[in-house]
């Protein structure tokens, strides 16, 4: 398997819900909000905050995830996160490089709306 390092940065477009096992791509939603996420398999996610305003960085999540492809280049990521029961739904359009999250924060009953870029890592 390839890793995504070593591909031309056009070929993110390319990514679809078999190809992410093994790549670790940068969320940025703006300042204070930029995560790693590390698809470890097909199951497994590692979120790794790089900057947020709640969480210190390095802070890990491992999470179990359903990717469902869309259609070419369009998938959508799930996961709830283990420690806070907080969910996620990623739409990723990897052709655009644009990531639609949307999170329910469980503590506080918040629901937020976010939209950033996704760039190789």
């Amino acid at each position: 398997m390839v890793r995504l390092s070593n591909t031309l940065p056009d070929q993110l477009h390319q990514l679809h819900e078999n190809s992410l096992p093994g790549k670790s791509l940068l969320y940025d939603f703006g300042e204070g909000a930029r995560y790693r996420l590390t698809f470890v398999d097909d199951t497994n996610l590692d979120v790794t905050v790089v900057e947020d305003s709640f969480f210190a960085p390095g802070t890990v999540n491992h999470c179990t995830v359903e990717i469902t492809q869309l259609r070419d280049s369009l998938v959508m990521i799930t996961w709830e996160e283990k420690e806070s029961s907080n969910t996620v739904v990623n739409v990723d359009d990897f052709s655009s490089h644009v990531s639609y999250t949307n999170i329910t924060t469980m503590s506080s009953g918040q629901f937020w709306r976010l939209k950033g870029t996704i760039t190789e890592e």
